[in-house]
């Protein structure tokens, strides 16, 4: 579905792969950087199947794209966009990488699937990073909607529908799509798509993760990613309480009753930042996740 000179097969439905991927070395280099700076907020994707995935990497070139290998190379071109803001990389590495923005959410909006909201997902990041992209509210949106047709929002009624391990991230999927909706909706003072009444635990460590070497690593991460989620659900509230509400309630309220409101917003916000100073810095630089 992407490449960097990618092309339609309208037979299969999957876009064949041109030159240009990443060497070995580059690649890996670009996918660590994914999950260092960008899976801690929205950890929707299987880190060990990406890794697996990129030991095939000289096949992609030889293969049309599927849904996995997309996915690497979205994963790939927001890792390097991330190296090339920070610096370490020259400037306009990024460039080497070209996405279909068109192509691709044509074809997810074709097909209801976990593979096509998470691909969704990744091009609404990698959107941020664009300036020629298409835009993230937008993307995020169907993104969401796709969501509530697959039944992220809700638990299923059998409990053993699907593995732990899938269930898993269909809940890091989904506080991924509304932490994004949010922050896009909060930016641009627009509605969000996700309301925030979805009967979904916060994500939680898997019984791999648990048993893993990394358990610290995995656990600080999820500790960011509730710590977003916690404020996207206070600023979805702001934009309730404050800035979509109508008029004619605002001045019903008493003074008195504004400055209960405000108060109360205040503290939360107070309370959700001295909570998150106590959380401890996922680099070895002492960073606070406020300056992350």
């Amino acid at each position: 579905m992407v490449s960097s000179t990618g092309t339609h097969d309208p037979e299969t439905g999957s876009f064949a792969a041109g030159p240009g991927l990443p060497a070995d070395a580059a690649a890996r280099r670009f996918v660590d950087a994914y999950f260092r700076n960008v899976n801690g907020a929205y950890p929707f994707v299987n880190q060990a199947k990406i890794l697996e995935n990129l030991e095939t990497l000289g096949d992609l070139a030889q293969r049309l794209r599927d849904s996995q290998s997309t996915l690497l190379y979205l994963v790939m071109s927001i890792g390097c966009a991330t190296l090339e803001r920070a610096s370490r990389v020259p400037r306009d590495t990024a460039k080497q990488f070209k996405v279909a923005y068109a192509e691709i959410i044509q074809e997810c909006v074709c097909r209801d699937s976990i593979d096509s909201v998470q691909i969704l997902m990744l091009l609404a990041l990698y959107s941020l990073f664009d300036p020629a992209g298409a835009l993230v509210y937008s993307i995020v949106g169907i993104a969401a909607r796709q969501a509530i047709t697959i039944g992220l929002t809700r638990r299923p009624a059998d409990e053993n529908t699907y593995p732990p391990a899938e269930t898993e991230l269909r809940h890091r999927l989904y506080w991924s799509i509304f932490a994004l909706d949010r922050m896009m909706a909060v930016s641009q003072g627009l509605p969000v798509a996700l309301p925030d009444n979805a009967d979904v635990p916060f994500p939680g460590l898997t019984v791999e993760e648990f048993a893993s070497g990394e358990r610290i690593t995995y656990a600080r991460r999820l500790q960011t990613s509730r710590h977003v989620i916690q404020l996207r659900q206070l600023e979805g509230r702001i934009l309730e309480q404050i800035h979509f509400r109508r008029e004619a309630e605002i001045a019903e309220l008493a003074p008195l009753d504004r400055r209960a409101m405000l108060s109360s917003l205040r503290a939360t916000i107070e309370d959700w930042y001295s909570q998150g100073c106590l959380m401890s810095p996922l680099g070895g630089d002492n960073t606070t996740i406020h300056s992350s």
